[in-house]
């Protein structure tokens, strides 16, 4: 995850009202995440235990 502005092939899609691009290498992995707001801050989840 990075704040960076996309990359001409990055896809680009509106999750949660906020713009978001995605490397089409990586693109069925992120799939299944989510950005959790949490009372110790964002949290990305969805992540399989044995990816991390």
């Amino acid at each position: 995850m990075s704040l960076d502005g996309a990359e001409k092939d990055d896809k680009l899609e509106v999750i949660n009202e906020v713009n978001v691009a995605i490397d089409p290498h990586i693109k069925d992995m992120t799939d299944s995440l989510r950005l959790e707001k949490r009372p110790h801050g964002l949290v990305l989840a969805g992540i399989p235990a044995g990816d991390c």
